[in-house]
């Protein structure tokens, strides 16, 4: 700390929760204190999952498990109802949950060809949507990505590495969009004003206008109908793909991938318009918050922290207390109140206003 601050022509002190930052005017650095091992606002629920997702109002937070999906009112964060899988599906279990933009509905993955449709408020089953090209929510973290559009209309699901399934929700047809060999898709998100389907691969990120997509064949080759930006750096050097998601407004993709021995993990951003790689941090995951402004990812390792960055010059802003594995889940609450995350088994609830 002395040799940072000895730098310094101007400095200044913040404080958040738990951390103290101290941030250098001539070198734009920040190094990061923590005040205390308790930190306010840190909510751990009795139930453990995987996977997270809050509603779109921010009122729900559902958490998926290996065996339970259960669904917590934000607030009091008090269990309203939770649900078995070993009840609905046989060998098979519950991973990626993301909630229709009405709130209505929560879409769920499973560990096979199917997506489970439940009612929010009472978790009862709605209805099952089948794939035919592996799962929607497999035991790889990188697979089984989901996004409705803006209107709730449709869903789309990446199955298995290398397809991607379309559902109108009116009529439920399928449609399938298939990619080749070399090509896994790893993040799917729709335009705002949900013209256009973006799956981010492989390869780069290809481009579907939707119209096209629900008018031709159900069987659909990605070459023949989506346009490619491809990264203009590749991903040679990615072992495993750990996580990938879209900004809000679809401009940048962050994936998270591991590097030479388990364990090396780093988040690349990239501008989907170009291919063009915007920045680069070590870590695993990389989470969006719901304006863009902010980045959430953790270390790379057992015993870690999270740490929230700052997407307009990538400095870190602040880091939130400790998880004591690795972690699997991470989700931002609408509102931007509130960051989930589930590390094998343990979800804890961070109040960033706290």
């Amino acid at each position: 700390m002395e040799g940072i601050l000895g730098m310094c022509l101007r400095w200044s002190l913040a404080v958040f929760p738990g951390v103290l930052m101290v941030g250098c005017g001539l070198t734009g650095t920040r190094s990061i204190a923590p005040i205390e091992e308790t930190i306010p606002g840190r909510i751990v629920l009795e139930y453990s999952g995987s996977e997270v997702g809050f509603s779109p109002d921010s009122r729900f937070l559902a958490v998926s498990g290996v065996s339970s999906l259960d669904m917590y009112e934000t607030g009091s964060f008090e269990r309203i109802w939770t649900t078995r899988s070993e009840q609905l599906l046989a060998d098979d279990w519950f991973r990626r949950v993301v909630f229709s933009p009405d709130v209505r509905t929560i879409a769920v993955g499973s560990s096979t060809d199917k997506v489970l449709l439940f009612d929010t408020r009472t978790g009862a089953l709605l209805s099952v949507l089948r794939g035919e090209h592996g799962a929607f929510g497999s035991n790889y973290p990188s697979q089984g990505m989901m996004a409705w559009s803006p209107d709730g209309a449709v869903l789309a699901a990446n199955a298995g590495y290398f397809s991607t399934v379309v559902w109108r929700m009116d009529s439920g047809d399928r449609f399938v969009i298939g990619h080749s060999d070399d090509d896994a898709v790893l993040s799917l998100a729709f335009s705002s004003e949900g013209t256009n389907l973006l799956v981010g691969s492989e390869k780069g990120v290809w481009f579907y206008a939707l119209a096209t997509l629900l008018s031709g064949a159900s069987d659909i080759d990605s070459a023949e109908v989506g346009r490619l930006v491809p990264w203009q750096q590749g991903m040679e050097s990615a072992n495993w793909i750990i996580h990938s998601e879209f900004a809000p407004d679809t401009s940048m993709l962050a994936s998270s991938w591991g590097e030479g021995s388990p364990g090396e993990y780093s988040v690349t951003i990239w501008e989907t318009s170009t291919g063009e790689q915007v920045w680069r941090l070590d870590g695993l995951r990389g989470v969006w918050s719901p304006d863009g402004r902010r980045m959430a990812s953790g270390t790379a390792n057992d015993d870690g922290y999270l740490i929230v960055w700052d997407t307009a010059g990538w400095g870190e802003l602040f880091t939130l207390g400790r998880y004591t594995s690795e972690l699997e889940g991470l989700a931002w609450s609408p509102d931007g109140r509130y960051l989930a995350s589930a590390a094998r088994g343990e979800v804890i609830v961070w109040d960033i206003d706290r």
